[in-house]
């Protein structure tokens, strides 16, 4: 049996980016820890948020979420578009052309539970590097959240996940957040009125959209679906994996 204890009022942020999840969070009520690899991002942060700052309302980290901590990476900037910036790991030496790079220290799930507990919710978005991160998870039954999100380009995610002990999964596209309504009265925190879904993850927790929780079995078939029918459409859309664990 785990003997997880939750901080009901924490979230954690991981791939600001930014900022509007982070935003999104605070304005429904939680505390927020946000980790950003991003050096330029991390300091338009910062300004953007420099009295929820003040307030320790949010606390930033600039670091690049690993399965450990305490390495050099480095870090690869897009100028035209930030969000999709990520971490070099096939071949860190190879030549930039014109983007930024930047050399970051690691941090790993452990490392950041230790800042201020077990959060709630868990976002990563961190541009394919989703898979290294959520390997810090395996083995750690006290440190899960209750509710975790991530961006998922292939299945595994969602194995190491199921790996770490989840066993309830929703898997939501990206691309139709913008059909999405918050329920009033709210499942998780305050009523955030008139929300636009920008640069986002969307709803989490109670409020993930999806009409029921799916096994491995039932995200499996969906998620080979799902690709299917991009492989065939040729869609650029792209989707997150919920996972839920019960306290």
């Amino acid at each position: 049996m785990s003997s997880r204890q939750i901080n009901p009022n924490l979230i954690i942020d991981v791939g600001v980016c930014e900022g509007d999840d982070t935003a999104f969070y605070m304005a429904k009520g939680f505390k927020v820890i946000g980790v950003e690899a991003d050096p330029l991002a991390y300091s338009k942060l910062h300004n953007r948020f420099a009295d929820k700052i003040a307030s320790r309302d949010l606390i930033l980290i600039n670091r690049a979420a690993d399965a450990s901590s305490g390495a050099i990476v480095k870090f690869k900037a897009d100028p035209n578009h930030r969000g999709s910036s990520n971490i070099l790991r096939d071949d860190p030496g190879a030549a930039p052309g014109e983007d930024e790079t930047a050399d970051v220290e690691t941090i790993c799930w452990r490392d950041l539970t230790a800042v201020a507990g077990v959060p709630h919710y868990c976002k990563i978005d961190i541009e394919g590097s989703e898979k290294y991160f959520l390997r810090g998870f395996v083995g750690q039954p006290d440190l899960l959240p209750t509710y975790i999100s991530a961006e998922i380009h292939t299945f595994e995610p969602i194995e190491l996940l199921y790996a770490a002990g989840y066993r309830h999964f929703k898997v939501v596209n990206q691309c139709t957040l913008h059909l999405v309504k918050l329920p009033r009265p709210p499942l998780e925190g305050n009523y955030v009125a008139n929300h636009v879904w920008r640069q986002s993850s969307g709803p989490f927790g109670r409020e993930t959209p999806g009409r029921k929780w799916m096994d491995l079995q039932e995200v499996a078939g969906l998620f080979s679906l799902m690709l299917e029918v991009r492989r065939r459409l040729t869609v650029r859309d792209w989707f997150d994996v919920h996972a839920w664990m019960p306290e």
